[in-house]
């Protein structure tokens, strides 16, 4: 049902948490394919993404361009949008898969929480940044989002964001 689609950075260390946190979904049926974009790929995100079974592929431009070159070969009807370092808590899957069992509406997305274990200010920014996602109906990828495949090759409007009852924990070192 989904693809994952995980805009690499530079952290071999993120990238693997977030693809080990998309196991049980994917041994569940939830996830159906992985797929990692990178620059520039080096070693250890080549060896992660064989390891993991995804498919690695090269783009460059920052997460926007990463999300773009991997919706191009997703082979999913749905598009989980995630940076290396956002990892899926515990029973997001369950609420997920509620999602993607309603009626699909044209140009519909699903934005997740985010909570990081850092700092408060980190916290507090990543609420703010959620707020703005809400406030605006347009969608953030950089925080984790759900959207149909086919809604985001085309997507040149305002896409009705709904928030899920699940969250990602942010990993990332860096913000």
């Amino acid at each position: 049902m989904l693809s994952a689609v995980i805009a690499a950075g530079d952290d071999p260390v993120e990238l693997a948490e977030t693809l080990a946190a998309l196991v049980p979904a994917a041994m569940e049926g939830l996830v159906r394919e992985a797929i990692v974009v990178a620059d520039r790929p080096n070693q250890a995100v080549r060896a992660l993404a064989d390891a993991a079974g995804a498919r690695l592929v090269e783009a460059s431009g920052g997460p926007a361009a990463a999300w773009r070159a991997g919706a191009g070969v997703a082979r999913g009807p749905w598009l989980l949008l995630l940076v290396a370092g956002l990892s899926p808590t515990p029973g997001w899957a369950d609420v997920a898969a509620r999602a993607l069992a309603r009626p699909a509406r044209p140009g519909a997305a699903f934005a997740f929480g985010v909570r990081s274990e850092g700092a408060r200010l980190a916290t507090l920014m990543l609420g703010a940044r959620g707020l703005a996602t809400r406030l605006t109906r347009r969608p953030s990828p950089e925080h984790g989002l759900m959207v149909r495949a086919v809604d985001w090759r085309d997507m040149h409007g305002r896409p009705k964001v709904e928030r899920l009852a699940a969250t990602l924990l942010d990993n990332r070192r860096e913000r």
